[in-house]
């Protein structure tokens, strides 16, 4: 069988006392004044860095080259291969063989050179083979003896011209004169890289020219 169920309260709000009443509000006195907030400025001595302040200094940026300085190199570099060059250059000149002419005529003016202060031996080396030979055996039979080529005096070779050299192949032709007289033809042939006097190539001079 079925409990019943107890009674419901009633609906709406519920009942309370007369209302409580308080005391009247509490007093404050008037608020505490304070005086105006303390300035707080920076300790003593010490000095506030300037504006705009990014932080301490790093280290000084490092120098750069100077373009002075770099072209002065380059300069100076120049000038030592410009030197080298040139060095080379004079290497190369001071090194180089006489011309035929110069040899012709610088063998023209020993053999007189020698010849003149009886340098037998040294003129005889400025002549071919058959006409040193010839040259020796005369020197011998006249029984010469050598003179001091230093003596003082003049020199057989002032005033001495040697010009008109023609090169036909391995021999040649030139012409002496000495003082402004008449000019002697003389012959040459080349033996050895180096020009001799030699009567007997007038021969084949000629045939050489074709006639």
């Amino acid at each position: 069988m079925n409990q019943p169920y107890p009674p419901q309260p009633p609906y709406g709000p519920p009942p309370f006392g007369p209302p409580q009443h308080f005391g009247p509000p509490q007093q404050f006195g008037p608020p505490q004044q304070f005086g105006p907030p303390q300035q707080f400025g920076p300790p003593h001595g010490y000095q506030q860095p300037p504006f705009p302040y990014h932080g301490p200094a790093g280290p000084p940026p490092a120098p750069r080259r100077r373009r002075g300085l770099i072209a002065a190199i380059v300069v100076v570099a120049l000038a030592v291969v410009a030197g080298i060059a040139t060095g080379v250059t004079l290497l190369v000149m001071s090194t180089s063989k006489p011309s035929d002419s110069d040899q012709i005529a610088t063998v023209t003016k020993d053999f007189l050179r020698f010849d003149d202060t009886n340098q037998t031996q040294k003129a005889a080396d400025c002549l071919c083979a058959a006409q040193a030979e010839l040259y020796l055996e005369t020197a011998a039979n006249q029984q010469i003896a050598p003179m001091n080529d230093t003596l003082e005096g003049p020199d057989v070779t002032d005033g001495l011209t040697v010009s008109s050299v023609t090169v036909r192949g391995d021999t040649a032709s030139a012409e002496m004169s000495t003082g402004g007289g008449t000019p002697t033809t003389l012959y040459f042939t080349r033996t050895g890289g180096a020009w001799k006097i030699c009567d007997d190539a007038q021969d084949e001079f000629t045939a050489a020219a074709g006639g």
